[in-house]
C-alpha cells in the first residue's frame, strides 16, 4: 500500500507506530478549519498528536500537495463569443430566459448559525431574498429544496443572484455555494466567506459580489439594485463565461467526485522527497487562529491571517 489517506472529519487517527517507512501518509479535509472537529464527543487530536504524522495533505486549499477544491475556474483555448453583445451574453447564461426579477437573490440553508440568520435578517431589510432549505420560515420553501449536498435544487435557477454565506470566513475556503448554486444556476453569487483577495485569484474575472468591499449591508443592497437596473452591468457579471468555465469535482449535487483519483495523480507526479508536516506545518492548515476569521463581519484588516503565500491552482 502506497498510501493511508486519513479523513479527519471522521475524527480518528491510525496506528503511527506500525506504519510502512515508505507510505505516503495523507490528511484530508474538505471542511474550514473552524469545522475539521465539529461533533462535541467524538475523538479530537491535538495539533501535537497530528505532528511528524502526515507527510502530504489534501484539501482545498491550493497550496495542498493534493488539491481537491470544491470548484475550479479554467481558462477555454478559444472565447465563446466574438461578438460581446448583451443579446449574445445572455445566450451563455445558465437558465437566463427563467430568470424572474420580482425577487433578486435567493439562498439554500440548512444550518440556521447566529451570524446567518442575522446577515440574512439585515438585508431582508432592503432587498426581497427567498430562503429555502430547513432554515426556511415559508412551510412550502422548506419542502422545494431539502438542502442536503446530496440533493439539487433547481428553483434557484430562477434568481439573479444568490446569496452565499459560508459556515465560516477562512482562507480560501469556497465551496459548492458558489460553484454549484450559483454559477452553475446562471446567478451572480453574493460573497460573505473567503476573503475577497482569494475570491479575486481563485474565481472568474468580475463574476461576484464581495460583503468586503461594502462598509454596510445597505449599500449591498443598493449595489444589487443598480446591477439590476442596468443589463449591461448585469450581463458584465457573466462576461468571463465567454473565456472561462467553472468546473466541479467533489461529488457533491451529483458532480464527479475525484479526490481519490487525485491521489493516484499524486503518487505518481508529485515532487518524491521526503516530506513530513511538523507541529507548525499543521496550524497552518488546521488551526482556526492562524486560517480564519474569529469575526464573520470583520474585516481582512481587523484579524490575524494565515502568513504563507498560497500558490492558485489553474
Amino acid at each position: 500500500m502506497d498510501a493511508v489517506v486519513v479523513n479527519l472529519l471522521k475524527g480518528s487517527l491510525p496506528d503511527v507506530k506500525h506504519r510502512q517507512p515508505y507510505q505516503r501518509w495523507i490528511f484530508w479535509t474538505d471542511e474550514s478549519p473552524i469545522n475539521t472537529f465539529p461533533i462535541p464527543g467524538r475523538y479530537k487530536p491535538s495539533f501535537k498528536q497530528l505532528a511528524n504524522v502526515f507527510n502530504w495533505s489534501m484539501s482545498y486549499r491550493s497550496d495542498s500537495d493534493i488539491p481537491v477544491p470544491y470548484g475550479r475556474t479554467i481558462p477555454l483555448r478559444y472565447p465563446k463569443l466574438n461578438d460581446r453583445t448583451d443579446k449574445e451574453l445572455e445566450g451563455l447564461v445558465p437558465y437566463w430566459k427563467r430568470k424572474q426579477t420580482n425577487v433578486l437573490a435567493a439562498i439554500v440553508m440548512s444550518r440556521c448559525l447566529g451570524f446567518r440568520m442575522q446577515f440574512l435578517m439585515q438585508l431582508q431589510r432592503f432587498i426581497n431574498v427567498d430562503l429555502f432549505g430547513k432554515c426556511a420560515v415559508v412551510p412550502n420553501n422548506t419542502n422545494k429544496c431539502p438542502g442536503h449536498f446530496k440533493e439539487d435544487c433547481p428553483i434557484i435557477a430562477e434568481y439573479l443572484f444568490y446569496l452565499v454565506i459560508e459556515n465560516s470566513k477562512c482562507r480560501q475556503y469556497i465551496s459548492e455555494k458558489v460553484f454549484h448554486h450559483a454559477y452553475s444556476k446562471g446567478a451572480i453569487p453574493i460573497i460573505m466567506g473567503a476573503p475577497l483577495v482569494d475570491c479575486i485569484k481563485i474565481l472568474p474575472p468580475n463574476s461576484f459580489i464581495h460583503m468586503d468591499n461594502f462598509a454596510s449591508v445597505k449599500l449591498l443592497a443598493r449595489e444589487i439594485y443598480a446591477i439590476r437596473a442596468n443589463i449591461t452591468k448585469l450581463l458584465s457579471y457573466h462576461a468571463w463565461r465567454i473565456d472561462f468555465e467553472t468546473v466541479e469535482e467533489h461529488g457533491f449535487l451529483g458532480t464527479r467526485s475525484l479526490a481519490l483519483c487525485r491521489v493516484c495523480e499524486a503518487l505518481n507526479y508529485n515532487d518524491n522527497a521526503r516530506k513530513v508536516y511538523d507541529i507548525e506545518d499543521i496550524m497552518l492548515y488546521l488551526d482556526p487562529a492562524v486560517c480564519c476569521f474569529r469575526d464573520p463581519y470583520s474585516r481582512q484588516a481587523d484579524t490575524p491571517y494565515i502568513k504563507t503565500h498560497l500558490p492558485i491552482y489553474v
